[in-house]
């Protein structure tokens, strides 16, 4: 199942062995950076959300308020 630029599968818990995974999409040219569940393929209110975690037991600490839209990422190096 190797897939360098990723593809999308479907893994049922009640059978989670490797031989019975399901690609739902194919891995493509180009890099598959995020895919999301609809119901009925309908998207509304789309946005991305954005959480605190405590890095020491992972609890969520916040949620940042955001309007509708995404987020793109953003990195810190501490000084």
């Amino acid at each position: 199942m190797k897939a360098p630029n990723y593809k999308l599968i479907q893994i049922y818990l009640s059978k989670p062995d490797m031989e019975t995974w399901t690609t739902l999409v194919g891995e493509a040219s180009s890099v598959l950076e995020w895919t999301a569940c609809v119901n009925n393929n309908k998207l509304e209110d789309v946005k991305n959300k954005l959480y605190v975690h405590n890095l020491s037991d992972g609890k969520r600490m916040a949620e940042f308020p955001l309007e509708i839209g995404t987020t793109v990422e953003k990195r810190n190096r501490p000084r």
